[in-house]
């Protein structure tokens, strides 16, 4: 997707979405208020960003005018409708569109695509990369921060997986040398013997030392790491009210999706009916087409000599009156 097209498309994706928004008063004056809506989707990116749920009329389906008793025609054509799901899905953000024939249609038919593909494929499917609002400055330095935090933190916790198995791997001699020291009075050994005694001890002393460093030091680095991750939520709080088109909307009004048979495997022509093709007209009349043409065919003979004696039996003579006259008609 070309950065051209995908501008395209990011613009027409967030003037649908003001509209609605900028929408939402006339549609009270005119519908009334709106039914309550639980869109647990909607809820979880609220929540995620401290903001309320904002329930929206489904520009996508008809309404009913409670003053005049008459049905209003969905805001957006099919035709509309099908161009915001495919500029939507080419974003990788087919979540703020609303339901509707289209975009249930087209969330059908990828799914019909995806369980038709085999399972180990020899080529990479390129996945379409979900749009986000661009970063700002003061969010990449954030991101930069916390990146740095982990980095420490894996760095501390790998020095202390690393001196606790050295602990452990020298831990039995370590115990020996702990029951000698405190019973040196009444061993036998050489100065040699003691002296490295101590020097083992020196070290389990100095793993000790080094193990608490290292906790003391990822401790310190993950209360740094919680601090900057709520600065950034905070910030990204401040920054999603001045993106309003990326509220999470919850919308009112349920589609009527019809249910055609063969729609969920793409045989909407052929499911339900006896016959997959019943062929064109001119096959289905050729059967009685012969038939009639045959019997015609056998009274040829006979219809032609009736013809032929219909007006000899009714004027034998042409010169002479006919037989059979009508009464005279009156002038008037």
């Amino acid at each position: 997707m070309t950065p051209l097209a995908r501008n395209a498309a990011v613009k027409l994706v967030k003037n649908f979405r003001m509209r609605e928004l900028e929408g939402l008063m006339t549609h009270l004056r005119v519908f009334g208020p709106l039914p309550e809506v639980s869109d647990p989707t909607a809820s979880a990116a609220a929540a995620k960003i401290g903001k309320p749920v904002i329930n929206l009329p489904n520009p996508f389906i008809p309404r009913k005018n409670p003053k005049t008793n008459k049905w209003r025609e969905p805001k957006y054509s099919l035709r509309r409708q099908a161009d915001l799901v495919k500029k939507a899905h080419e974003l990788g953000r087919l979540d703020v569109i609303p339901p509707g024939p289209k975009k249930n249609a087209f969330e059908l038919r990828m799914k019909r695509v995806q369980q038709s593909l085999p399972a180990n494929l020899p080529f990479n499917v390129e996945k379409t990369e979900p749009y986000r609002i661009p970063k700002t400055s003061k969010e990449r330095n954030l991101d930069r921060k916390i990146k740095e935090k982990k980095f420490h933190i894996a760095v501390f916790e790998d020095d202390q997986r690393y001196f606790e198995e050295e602990l452990q791997r020298y831990l039995p001699q370590f115990k020996l040398d702990e029951a000698a020291e405190a019973n040196k009075d009444n061993l036998q050994e050489t100065p040699e013997e003691a002296k490295a005694r101590e020097g083992r001890l020196g070290n389990k002393e100095m793993l000790d030392l080094e193990i608490d460093t290292a906790i003391g030091d990822a401790e310190g680095f993950r209360e740094e790491l919680a601090k900057l991750v709520a600065q950034k939520e905070a910030y990204m709080k401040g920054q999603a009210a001045l993106t309003p088109w990326d509220t999470p909307v919850a919308w009112a009004g349920e589609v009527k999706d019809e249910k055609t048979p063969g729609s969920e495997l793409g045989t909407r022509l052929y499911a339900g009916k006896k016959r997959m093709f019943k062929g064109h007209l001119w096959e289905r009349e050729l059967a009685h087409r012969r038939r009639r043409h045959s019997i015609l065919m056998r009274d040829m003979e006979a219809r032609v000599e009736r013809y032929k004696t219909y007006y000899k039996k009714r004027k034998p003579n042409p010169l002479k009156p006919s037989r059979y006259s009508k009464p005279p008609k009156l002038p008037f």
